[in-house]
């Protein structure tokens, strides 16, 4: 079958076609994911070297710097300041005795698409790093066969008030600080033998402001303010470590430790002190938790993939993706079907649960290099080297699907905000649809028998302007399922 633009129109919209099953293919997509991790082999120089990891609601930028320790910059779909900026909410550091980053060591790290997380495995010693997909809370999981020491504590950076990019001009004086006085800070809290921090926002938000500026006053009763008050954080804890001069500290072989996370509209601190407490303190166990988690990410990649490969090419050089850049920045890879078919599900990945991982325009922070040449320099960043895939290729697909996704109740946001997320997304989505099945058609082979085709699940419920990327307005506690989508085997 030619993908005709009727065709391809019929599939943006979300309308039903009839598109052929895979045939003799037993195992499920997210098994046949793994041949798409990002797969580095050696420990990241610097915080450039970070990979994604989240929920949807929490998310996490993680490195593991050479003779160095494990870092996570961590963040929260809603930690909103009084501008409405996105705060980083805090960043955690584990150390481990033997150090097993050392240089020389054997190291391999791997995002584990499959199951939404990262995997390390660094001198005999195994970390797995995910976020819980139905919790907002991250596992460092460590196993070591012999007796290592650990160490676990938060890190902080001096916040700023409001940056040069945020207009003022139409802010009212209340809703500014000050000239001369100092912004809020982080504060640090030791209780119970656990770590908590918290950046309280206070009675300050532009929200009225905003909501006059666009003539949309009256909205305000259905979108309340989302920033006056509004406080976040995490609390640092572990079953295998104790607290002891202010950090967590421990020795044995196997260790989860856990970082919960939190926002909350309280006009009193302790109000979301007692708060993340009781969240801590719900019943947790991470193998069953992990199983459901893993569940999750199974359903996941049911709903939407692309495998291919190009079969111009011998066998024992399909599918042969090293993970990172040459040293011009290019991917080189000879197999571009795979390293297109890799960079659609990874993009998928990022776009699905990592919303707020991004250092890009950081705002919270100084003295870090995060900016516009960081993300330039991000050691999971690299371009596809155009000109060194051959036009047209033949591919030997296994599968392509793309499924449509019903948007999830999120926080509440501003409505002007929410007008013009819906809008950025309906757009964002339309033109990645476009270049996946307009552009990405060039390089497939689209000619399938119709002996084969069968009927797949109709799309339902989507209307033309919900914006459908997956990692907008989506609450951890409420992660409906998607009806419907479109799949091509061959």
């Amino acid at each position: 079958m030619t993908l005709t633009r009727r065709t391809a129109t019929r599939l943006l919209a979300g309308v039903p076609v009839l598109l052929p099953q895979a045939r003799g293919e037993s195992t499920s997509a997210a098994e046949r994911m793994g041949r798409y991790n990002v797969v580095w082999n050696s420990p990241s120089k610097d915080a450039t070297g970070v990979m994604p990891i989240g929920n949807g609601d929490i998310a996490a930028g993680v490195y593991a710097i050479e003779n160095g320790d494990l870092y996570l910059l961590l963040s929260k779909n809603d930690a909103y300041t009084y501008m409405g900026d996105i705060f980083k909410t805090g960043r955690v550091r584990v150390s481990l005795n033997p150090n097993p980053f050392q240089p020389g060591r054997a190291f391999r790290q791997t995002l584990d698409l499959q199951s939404g997380s990262i995997l390390i495995e660094a001198d005999g010693v195994t970390l797995r790093i995910w976020a819980d997909a139905n919790r907002p809370v991250f596992h460092v999981e460590i196993n070591s066969p012999r007796q290592i020491a650990v160490t676990a504590q938060p890190e902080f950076w001096k916040r700023f008030d409001t940056c040069a990019y945020n207009v003022t001009d139409y802010y009212s004086k209340s809703s500014l600080l000050p000239p001369g006085v100092e912004p809020a800070q982080d504060v640090r809290l030791e209780r119970d033998g656990k770590l908590l921090w918290y950046y309280p926002v206070g009675d300050r938000s532009v929200y009225p402001d905003d909501l006059k500026f666009y003539q949309v006053e009256h909205m305000a009763e259905k979108f309340p303010d989302p920033y006056r008050y509004n406080t976040f954080g995490n609390l640092l804890e572990s079953p295998a470590l104790q607290l002891k001069d202010g950090v967590l500290r421990g020795a044995g072989k196997r260790f989860d430790i856990r970082i919960h996370a939190l926002a909350l509209q309280a006009r009193k601190p302790e109000t979301w002190i007692q708060a993340i407490e009781r969240q801590a303190a719900a019943s947790l166990n991470a193998a069953t938790d992990w199983e459901k988690h893993r569940a999750w990410w199974a359903s996941f990649w049911e709903r939407s993939w692309i495998m291919t490969s190009d079969r111009t090419l011998p066998a024992n050089v399909r599918e042969k993706l090293n993970g990172e850049p040459s040293k011009t920045g290019l991917r080189e890879e000879r197999d571009g079907a795979a390293l297109v078919a890799q960079s659609y599900n990874v993009f998928r990945f990022l776009m699905a649960n990592c919303p707020i991982i991004q250092t890009v325009a950081n705002p919270g922070q100084t003295g870090h290099p995060w900016g516009s040449e960081f993300f330039s320099k991000q050691r999971i960043v690299a371009e596809i080297d155009y000109h060194r895939v051959k036009t047209p290729l033949e591919p030997a697909i296994e599968g392509v699907q793309v499924t449509p996704a019903r948007p999830r109740r999120g926080h509440t946001v501003p409505a002007v905000q929410l007008l013009l997320k819906n809008l950025a997304a309906h757009l964002f989505q339309t033109l990645a649809d476009l270049f996946l099945v307009l552009g990405f058609r060039k390089q497939v082979d689209r000619r399938f028998s119709p002996e084969i085709f069968q009927a797949q699940s109709a799309t339902r419920g989507i209307r033309p302007m919900q914006p459908i990327q997956e990692w907008l307005a989506r609450h951890h506690h409420d992660r409906g399922s998607v009806e419907g989508g479109y799949a091509v085997s061959a």
